[in-house]
């Protein structure tokens, strides 16, 4: 055996570190400890057996068509804009306000939202600000004056926040790696699939 100009032989092989062996024990993909404690808090995982192969699929059919609603939702104040001007004798300036006013709650409650989710899962978050989504876009046919539209739009904006976490936290669990990128095309084609 060769030895290098420092006394130790050369072609030795190398002991791995012991943090190496501590990645080695550590679970793959969707067995993380980070996994575990949020299926303990009813995060939406996939389960086992045949019917991983299609529920993905499903799944990601079902994001497709709630954030083509939920997109719809942010959009339809431009529809009906007109005629709440006329109707309430509102400026361009307060018309602008009810617009911007959706996305200051949903830009402010982006980051309590992520913590929200990650701390509750998306499986019990989801439903509960979906239904709230819906509430206060039901909601804005029954306001009466500016300021109610205005408060309605920001709560609607505070109540769609959580949505786009959840969809992508689901879609990071059910999905591995190679097929994230086209799972996320699918969910960013559903915002434009509006406007078509």
């Amino acid at each position: 055996m060769a030895i290098s100009s420092r006394g130790r032989p050369i072609g030795r092989s190398k002991k791995p570190s012991a943090r190496l062996d501590a990645e080695a024990d550590r679970p793959r993909g969707d067995q993380t400890e980070e996994t575990h404690a949020d299926s303990a808090r009813g995060a939406a995982r996939p389960p086992d057996g045949d019917r991983v192969d299609r529920l993905p699929v499903v799944v990601l059919a079902l994001i497709f068509v709630v954030y083509t609603l939920a997109a719809a939702d942010r959009a339809n104040i431009g529809i009906v804009l007109p005629s709440l001007k006329r109707e309430f004798a509102m400026t361009n300036t307060e018309a602008g306000a009810v617009v911007s006013l959706f996305f200051v709650g949903y830009a402010a409650m982006h980051i309590p939202a992520g913590i929200i989710v990650r701390r509750f899962g998306p499986r019990r978050i989801f439903p509960i600000f979906m239904i709230l989504t819906s509430t206060f876009t039901g909601s804005l046919g029954l306001v009466g004056s500016v300021l109610a539209l205005k408060l309605n739009r920001l709560a609607l904006g505070v109540a769609e926040s959580p949505l786009p976490i959840s969809m992508l936290t689901t879609m990071n669990r059910w999905f591995p790696p190679q097929e994230k990128g086209s799972a996320v095309g699918v969910y960013l084609v559903a915002a434009k699939f509006v406007r078509c």
